[in-house]
């Protein structure tokens, strides 16, 4: 983790000449020892004093600061200070929430609704909390300690921006709502915050100040953040971060300025700006590598195609972490690219948004780009506001994949489906009939004749796109005795595409080819087939990238075996009527929940994997008996879809 390795950053500063150090967003902008570190190198920190950043960085410090001075907090308790349950039970209450005094991203955090549930909770977060923040640029040895507090059902969460000079300068820059979460982590968030009273805007602002005030030598951005009971608006104070948050691009969307700039200002040792005007309202969508529909499990892949939305200034912003063709691993957050769009209101801000993720195409890996379109199009979410509840109760709209019916095929993924197939038939056919003389005969498709190699009147061909999206279109060769042959290619609305093609490259794997529409005007386009993960990329200029794969049905109960020296199951066999149970994405080893002649149910969980810094849960998809554990060790790494344990079914 190069960009954790502090002593390295001050080296490199030192030898470009630098006078300041810019910590980012991450683990090291919250980091006091770093900031000493760059004191002692005569290096400015730009970003708090390490003395003020202490006085908050536990969740614990930072409640008991806001209680003296009056700011509203939930009931709350540490583990370090509750000797039992019952202490808790009464100083909490249930349902709670558990989370560790240091860190934040939505690590470790469980909700707990009964006290038989509290221990495995505890217990669960702790190792969460010990993997993503034990290592975190700092030479402090985190605080083990959690944070128990109560848990609201209906509440919104909504953070004020804020910036002091050190000067006696302090002043907040608007309210974000960011309500929609999933695991505790933010995927949308807007500013301002929609449909707040005036009277409990100008008090989350005036108690945000008052935090940042009580704060001794406070200098720099910060974020404090509020919980918003949704029944009775009022609002509890939650943590304060001493730093810019990844949503900070909001806040600058709808104020005009540049936020880091206003960070370097202030570091320089000037006073604030002028407090901006707001103007209008900008919504942010995260886009992750990540299975929605899997409880939104992080994904890995390369990104084969990676084609974001074009950016106009000051209407729509695109920040990225990575290229196409980069992989995405399992070392580092699973976040793609943020999408920021700009409105005159909310709904132009929304519909902005929602373009310009129509505009914004993966391929390679699994990401949450449905899930966020669906959400944008929630009515419940467009006439806003939601809860922090909403993705959870909402969530089987959310996940819903559009359906690819006749009506929705638009002429340029029409264009696609019609090159897809050609390229697939010409593939399947060139690897099919091997040839012996100088020239293949597929490069000029030649071949396709009475004697030769023919082919049957219609060709059906079924399609996926994404997930679950399948089509079928229908391919004729219209001219098969010609250099060039046409093929006709019948959609499923009925319409009909005239191709021709040339597979241009030894491995048959790339193909340029002509398309004729309904009314014979010619586009040009090229395929790509990936042999590894078996898709077709087709990309046609002025039209959007589109990846397809050919729809097979497996056999049922098939299983990818995939094993290792020491990972490996107890006993040789397994009976025949035993179903392997996988793990959902490369990982770390935890813990079996479960043992061996143990009864599980479907969705219940017999494993605890980490990755990406966070603890997955591994069910069982079966009802039955379990019938043998792989000899697995925590720490030990496992790939994806490796065999942890084998039910029998009932």
């Amino acid at each position: 983790m190069s960009y954790l390795n502090g002593a390295a950053i001050i080296d490199a500063a030192r030898k470009c000449g630098a006078k300041s150090v810019h910590p980012g967003y991450g683990f090291l902008s919250e980091s006091a020892s770093f900031s000493e570190e760059c004191a002692n190198a005569s290096l400015i920190f730009v970003g708090p004093s390490a003395s003020a950043m202490r006085s908050i960085a536990s969740k614990s410090e930072a409640k008991k600061l806001v209680q003296r001075i009056g700011v509203p907090v939930l009931p709350w308790i540490t583990t370090s200070a509750a000797p039992n349950h019952e202490m808790i039970a009464k100083l909490v209450g249930f349902p709670l929430l558990v989370k560790p005094a240091n860190g934040g991203g939505g690590r470790g955090m469980r909700v707990v609704h009964r006290k038989e549930d509290l221990t495995p909770a505890i217990a669960s977060s702790h190792r969460e909390a010990t993997s993503a923040f034990s290592n975190t640029g700092s030479k402090e040895k985190k605080s083990t300690e959690l944070v128990l507090e109560r848990f609201l059902p209906r509440a919104r969460h909504i953070e004020v921006q804020v910036f002091s000079d050190g000067q006696g300068g302090i002043k907040h820059i608007f309210d974000r709502d960011c309500s929609v979460q999933r695991r505790f982590q933010k995927v949308i968030e807007e500013c301002p915050a929609p449909n707040l009273d005036n009277s409990l805007r100008e008090k989350l602002h005036n108690a945000a100040i008052h935090v940042i005030r009580g704060v001794e030598g406070y200098k720099g951005a910060g974020t404090v953040e509020f919980i918003v009971d949704d029944d009775g608006g009022q609002f509890y104070f939650m943590e304060t971060n001493a730093r810019l948050q990844v949503e900070h691009t909001v806040t600058e969307m709808v104020c005009g300025e540049d936020l880091v700039e206003w960070q370097l200002r202030v570091a320089a040792g000037l006073k604030l700006p002028k407090s901006p005007q707001l103007k209008g309202c900008a919504v942010q969508a995260r886009l992750y590598a990540e299975d929605a529909s899997n409880n939104f499990t992080p994904c890995t892949g390369r990104l084969s195609v990676l084609k974001l939305p074009q950016e106009v200034e000051g209407r729509v912003r695109v920040d990225r972490g990575v290229r196409q063709g980069d992989t995405v691993g399992s070392h580092y957050d699973p976040l793609i690219a943020k999408v920021v769009a700009w409105g005159e209101n909310r709904a132009d801000a929304v519909h902005e948004l929602r373009r310009a993720l129509d505009n914004t195409h993966v391929h390679g890996v699994k990401t949450n780009l449905d899930f966020l379109k669906n959400t944008l199009e929630h009515p419940s979410y467009k006439s806003g506001p939601v809860i922090t509840s909403f993705v959870t109760s909402e969530l089987q709209n959310l996940i819903k994949k559009p359906s690819l019916e006749p009506s929705t095929l638009s002429p340029a993924k029409s264009r696609a489906l019609a090159i897809a197939t050609l390229h697939n038939l010409l593939y399947d056919h060139a690897k099919l009939y091997k040839h012996t003389g100088e020239e293949s005969p597929w490069s000029s498709l030649a071949y396709f004749h009475a004697g030769a190699c023919e082919l049957p009147e219609t060709i059906p061909f079924d399609w996926v796109e994404g997930d679950l999206n399948i089509c079928t279109v229908n391919a004729t060769c219209t001219k098969p005795h010609q250099k060039n042959p046409e093929f006709s290619i019948k959609l499923p609305s009925g319409d009909c595409l005239l191709t021709s093609g040339v597979l241009s490259d030894s491995g048959h794997n790339l193909l340029r080819v002509k398309v004729y529409d309904h009314i014979l005007q010619s586009r040009d386009g090229i395929s790509h087939y990936d042999t590894a993960t078996n898709t077709t990329i087709v990309s046609v200029p002025g039209d959007p990238v589109f990846q397809f794969r050919p729809h097979t049905k497996s056999p049922q109960n098939t299983t990818t075996t995939t094993t290792g020296p020491s990972l490996t199951s107890t006993t040789s066999t397994n009976s025949a009527s035993a179903s392997a149970v996988v793990t959902p994405l490369p990982g770390k080893f935890v813990q079996f929940t479960v043992k061996k002649g143990d009864v599980v149910t479907p969705g219940q969980t017999v494993a605890l994997i980490e990755a990406m810094k966070m603890e997955h849960c591994v069910c069982s998809h079966c009802s039955g008996v379990v019938e043998d554990l792989a000899l697995c060790n925590p720490g030990d790494a496992l790939p994806e879809s490796f065999q942890l344990l084998w039910v029998k079914r009932n």
